[in-house]
């Protein structure tokens, strides 16, 4: 029990160092508190440099506001040797008693800390930061049993997080892909195979109902041993308004080469056929 407890005090931290998008933590003041891993890595600053640092040396407009379009927007960032960068931002805001926490997800567009040392230090608050998270994270080890969830995975499966800790991961797939995805699992585990981004792949909710996603997915080492990482979000209804941009494009298409055959002189039966066909598909 005792090992339980100081996992699921400590892996959100483990977690966090280990996602492939930067993450920031900064007050209404727009003064950072946190920036993980990824954050250096993007930006060139070390994190000690970033602690007490306003969000506008990153992100020289400062944070969007209103309404973000699919929950993110493209914004100029600039590293610490003036580069500047194309950025995709989501923002989420947590409430607390210490005051409104704004937590942010950085990752680059590409063609094709006292108080912060307060903060790394409280993992109640990392695992804030990891809840805050716009996307679903959820983190399976070896023996194929959640270890982690986070409150976007909830919503987005329609498990509470009690129902999915310590269950089968295979919970989250469709019954026929089960198979399939345990032996990617497998092999990314045996072969400790980094984070991959995944275009396309499928999820199931706990109605049954299944829905598309997109997904960044890989092992990652925490003090804890190998976890399986998943981070990803619905698509389905991006899906479906390409879908609908295609036919349209495609009816569109159709009609102007019958409307071509009827300039030219076509056989008005053999248009009519055309049309029918046309229409049936």
């Amino acid at each position: 029990m005792a090992f339980v407890r100081e996992l699921r005090t400590r892996l959100p931290a483990s977690l966090l160092h280990a996602l492939p998008d930067a993450v920031i933590a900064c007050g209404s003041d727009l003064e950072i508190v946190y920036a993980n891993a990824s954050c250096e890595r993007l930006f060139g600053y070390e994190r000690k440099e970033l602690g007490g640092r306003s969000i506008t040396s990153l992100i020289p407009g400062g944070l969007p506001g209103g309404e973000q379009p699919n929950g993110r927007v493209t914004i100029p960032g600039r590293t610490k040797d003036g580069r500047r960068l194309s950025l995709d931002v989501a923002v989420s805001r947590l409430e607390r008693r210490a005051g409104a926490l704004m937590v942010v997800t950085v990752r680059e567009n590409r063609p094709d800390f006292g108080r912060g040392d307060d903060f790394r230090r409280s993992e109640g608050a990392l695992r804030a930061v990891l809840e805050g998270l716009p996307d679903a994270v959820v983190a399976t080890s070896p023996d194929g049993l959640i270890a982690f969830v986070n409150a976007r995975a909830e919503e987005l499966f329609g498990y509470t997080g009690t129902e999915l800790v310590g269950g089968p991961v295979e919970l989250l797939w469709p019954e026929g892909l089960r198979e399939p995805y345990a032996r990617v699992m497998r092999r990314f585990l045996s072969d400790r195979v980094g984070l991959n981004f995944t275009r396309e792949v499928r999820g199931r909710r706990k109605d049954g109902s299944e829905f598309a996603g997109e997904m960044t997915w890989g092992v990652v080492e925490t003090e804890f041993g190998p976890l399986m990482l998943a981070v990803g979000r619905d698509i389905s209804e991006r899906l479906e308004a390409a879908q609908r941009l295609g036919r349209h494009s495609a009816e569109r298409a159709v009609v102007a080469a019958l409307g071509e055959r009827a300039l030219a002189g076509a056989d008005p039966a053999d248009l009519a056929g055309q049309v029918a066909d046309a229409v049936a598909k």
